[in-house]
């Protein structure tokens, strides 16, 4: 059924005005594009050495040297901050938001959700922020701690964990960075492995820390940051442990501000323990040298990043992205509002309904996501467009496609990003001017509906914690999607030729977990059910899937005794059986837990295949090793099926 007569006529009078304003405006906007054009469509990386098997590249723009540090009169991260105190001192610099109230909120379902209600943002300028790293630096030291010498940090990000850096950068104490959402194995594996005596957590960890102290026997200090409204519970620790408050350590500072030595460029800064995708987690040693030519090729891309800049932080600064772009902004002098993913929109989960999010209080104007945070902003826009009008979702459908139009032409459409993307444009405060997602694929249909609905940049990059998230970022006049971009001023990209499939063994997820796929398959080949099996992760899905050449023997018996399936059922008809796709998941499962795989690491779903791989069939290797490439291509349909 077409729309209604009269929706047609409006949205042909809207293209009238549209099309009048950019006649008018056109020659204009073409002279004042001509710019951006040429960059979009330039070549954007060169070869600077090639031989037989490999080919390096550099960015196109600066082919001659690599940059090494964001300003020549800094050489560590020590002095980055001394320079932002000195230019920018009475500048807001970290801003926290008060915590009025918590409450338990009752679900339809019987279950109990805790809201929080939070009031207006409270800031430090750079020199408040500057006292309070200096102090609690010298309480560290005075608390035992020595140039040098380890100390973990294991909390969420807010404004004591960057006080917490900046002090460790200052008086030379190599931070060991662990996810707030380890698990216990993790943790102790981390803090024992860099022999730690002083651990830097939040009062909300401290539970967990209790749990495992006896498998922490060099731990001595516990330093907490406090909780705005309940006391942090400091009973039950053995008492070689000694717990001090954060603000304990930076009185004990005040007055004893002694020790400091000064860090070199080639000592260690951070020591950023990775997720640990094929065993133990995996510290990665950061020089403050690493770190500053990191920046000097990723604060390049962010056209006009200045101190009149709002950064909102709120993924975990345990990881180089967050922890990156926190640097870069305090760098130039931008001020930085902390939140987290679940008070950062009006509908996160712990904003109680009627109250604001952080987002729309702060109204930041930079932001760094990952995949996961911007596919449930385009979800829940897609869902309110859906249950609009008729007329109200023919406009957007509309709005949307031509603006499409006009962004693959270098042209914008002020009229239209005022009068139909306003609105949406301000579920992220309304003046975003940059957004940089990292830490997994984005896919090119959300990246297209950020760019357009959000009326800014949606640069995609590639880097590893070892590069100090450093390695290529999309231009922000590249209109193209499914890129990650050229190579940063700070490093050269080297691609070398490749016979083994087996580099394709690591795939991360959605939300940024690394599946290895020969891991899994080791683990569930033990599965009575299983002969044979091939897993599958798609870098744009939230979970794996797994190909699975079931045991006849076993499966027609579970076919027979627990269904009673005709005993001479051919093997294709059993294999395409639902109920035994559903056993052999559950089969799986219980073998994955077993094998204490990850949550993410256990396949969802599965497709049982009649046909057994060999090297004649062309899917496994004379030595009976999968050829994914293959194995892929032949299943594909089951693939799409799948993720369907």
């Amino acid at each position: 059924m077409g729309e209604p007569f009269y929706i047609t006529i409006v949205l042909f009078l809207l293209s009238v005005v549209a099309w009048t304003y950019f006649i008018f405006t056109y020659i204009p906007w073409y002279l004042c594009t001509l710019w951006s054009r040429y960059r979009g469509s330039r070549i954007k990386a060169v070869p600077v050495s090639e031989d037989d098997n490999s080919v390096t590249f550099r960015a196109s723009d600066n082919p001659d040297r690599l940059t090494t540090t964001l300003f020549e009169d800094c050489r560590t991260l020590n002095d980055l901050f001394t320079r932002s105190v000195s230019k920018w001192g009475h500048k807001k610099c970290l801003g926290t938001r008060d915590l009025l109230k918590e409450e338990d909120e009752l679900q339809s379902n019987g279950r109990v959700f805790k809201k929080v209600i939070l009031g207006e943002y409270q800031w430090e300028s750079f020199d408040q922020v500057d006292k309070r790293v200096e102090n609690f630096g010298a309480g560290l030291n005075v608390l035992g701690l020595k140039p040098r010498q380890n100390v973990v940090v294991y909390a969420e990000t807010r404004a004591e964990f960057m006080i917490t850096m900046q002090a460790c950068f200052r008086y030379n104490f190599p931070v060991v960075t662990l996810y707030a959402t380890l698990g216990e194995d993790g943790v102790c594996y981390g803090i024992n492995e860099t022999e730690v005596t002083h651990v830097v957590t939040s009062a909300g960890q401290l539970s967990k820390l209790k749990n495992i102290t006896d498998r922490l026997p060099k731990v001595r200090h516990i330093i907490y940051m406090e909780d705005q409204l309940k006391a942090a519970d400091t009973s039950g620790f053995p008492s070689r442990i000694d717990l001090h408050s954060f603000r304990k350590v930076e009185k004990l500072g005040e007055n004893n501000q002694n020790g400091r030595q000064k860090p070199r460029p080639q000592d260690i800064a951070v020591i950023m323990y990775t997720s640990g995708s094929t065993g133990t987690p995996k510290g990665v040693m950061i020089s403050h040298s690493n770190l500053m030519s990191g920046l000097s090729g990723q604060v390049q891309k962010v056209y006009g990043l200045s101190s009149r800049d709002v950064f909102i932080a709120y993924l975990p600064a345990a990881h180089v992205l967050e922890l990156a772009a926190e640097l870069a902004v305090i760098s130039h002098g931008a001020c930085i509002g902390y939140s987290t993913p679940l008070t950062l929109t009006d509908n996160s989960s712990k904003i109680k309904r009627g109250t604001k999010g952080d987002v729309a209080v702060l109204r930041p104007t930079l932001m760094t996501t990952v995949p996961v945070i911007l596919d449930r902003v385009y979800k829940g826009v897609m869902e309110k467009v859906n249950e609009g009008s008729p007329f109200q979702k023919a406009l957007f459908h509309w709005a949307f496609n031509y603006k499409v139009k006009q962004v693959e032409k270098h042209f914008d459409t002020p009229f239209i990003n005022r009068v139909v993307f306003h609105k949406i444009r301000s579920l992220l405060g309304g003046r975003l001017r940059f957004m940089l997602c990292g830490g997994a694929p984005l896919s090119p249909a959300t990246q297209r509906f950020m760019n357009i609905c959000f009326c800014c940049p949606m640069l995609q990059g590639y880097g590893l914690t070892e590069t100090c998230g450093a390695g290529t970022i999309v231009e922000a006049d590249d209109v193209t999607t499914g890129t990650v971009g050229p190579p940063l001023w700070c490093n050269d990209i080297k691609l070398i030729d490749w016979v083994e499939d087996r580099k394709k063994d690591l795939v991360k997820l959605q939300a940024g977990e690394y599946v290895s796929l020969s891991k899994v398959e080791a683990s569930l080949k033990t599965d009575p059910l299983v002969d044979n099996i091939c897993a599958y992760a798609n870098s744009a899905k939230t979970y794996a899937i797994a190909f699975v050449v079931p045991n006849q023997k076993n499966l027609r018996a579970v076919a027979v005794d627990k269904y009673g399936i005709r005993a001479d059922i051919t093997w294709e008809e059993l294999c395409e059986n639902r109920d035994m796709e559903r056993e052999v998941v559950k089969s799986i499962l219980v073998t994955s837990n077993k094998a204490k795989l990850e949550k993410f690491e256990i396949p969802a779903k599965i497709k049982l295949c009649p046909e057994v791989w060999t090297p004649d069939a062309g899917l496994v290797t004379e030595a009976f090793k999968l050829k994914r490439r293959e194995l892929n291509k032949f299943y594909q349909a089951d693939i799409d099926r799948l993720y369907g």
